[in-house]
């Protein structure tokens, strides 16, 4: 495994899964890929846009294969999108949103994660192909990665607003971080390990925070 990316692409490592530079950047991008789509319908938002613009880019693989380069791109953000709403129209339930809206979230995150590692192990082919071992691994890495910052977000807005915060100002101040180190995680690749770590950690002790809080509750009901 080489260290730094290819020559090409000096301090991205876009196109070079197999470079430790490269690895790390696809970890935090699709990382925060996934804390985007979990967020809702902003971090949604933001992420389609974004991707699409990343996309525009890449002129001859977009304009060569558009199902292929944009097919991916855009079932994460109906699902998102869809899962956003399903969680706005039953927020009266008081277990939080519907398992609905929770798989179509989980959907939408892993999608996500999938075309950021697709596109990133690709990036350096005309147009992007889904036919080599290394297409395959950068989308198995992407979704690992994206269910990893999906959860640390989707466990943060959840406990938050259950909390009593605004879920606007929660939502947002979960889609400006997580922009925040996508972008770290593009021009400083080797950042992208200490995010996914800390997501990583992050979403556990939110989990086991959450858990022992209701469990409390449940005792005294």
């Amino acid at each position: 495994m080489d260290i730094f990316p290819p020559a090409n692409l000096p301090g991205v490592g876009m196109g070079n899964i197999v470079a430790i530079v490269g690895l790390g950047g696809l970890l935090g991008m699709a990382a925060t890929s996934g804390m985007l789509l979990a967020e809702g319908a902003l971090g949604t938002l933001l992420w389609s846009l974004s991707a699409a613009a990343m996309l525009m880019v890449k002129d001859p693989a977009f304009g060569d294969a558009p199902a292929l380069a944009g097919g991916l791109l855009a079932v994460a953000a109906v699902l998102g999108a869809v899962a956003a709403y399903i969680g706005r129209v039953r927020s009266d339930d008081p277990a939080g949103a519907s398992d609905r809206g929770r798989w179509m979230s989980l959907l939408g995150v892993l999608v996500a994660g999938a075309s950021v590692g697709f596109g990133w192990a690709e990036w350096n082919e005309v147009p992007f192909t889904l036919a080599d071992a290394e297409s395959f691994i950068g989308l198995g890495i992407g979704v690992i990665a994206a269910a990893v910052g999906g959860h640390a977000a989707r466990t943060f807005v959840r406990g938050s607003v259950r909390a009593g915060g605004n879920s606007i100002i929660v939502g947002s101040v979960t889609c400006i971080a997580a922009l925040a180190l996508n972008a770290v995680s593009f021009y400083v690749p080797f950042a992208g390990f200490v995010v996914l770590i800390a997501l990583f950690v992050l979403g556990i002790r939110l989990s086991r925070r959450s858990g022992g809080k209701y469990k409390g509750l449940r005792i005294l009901a």
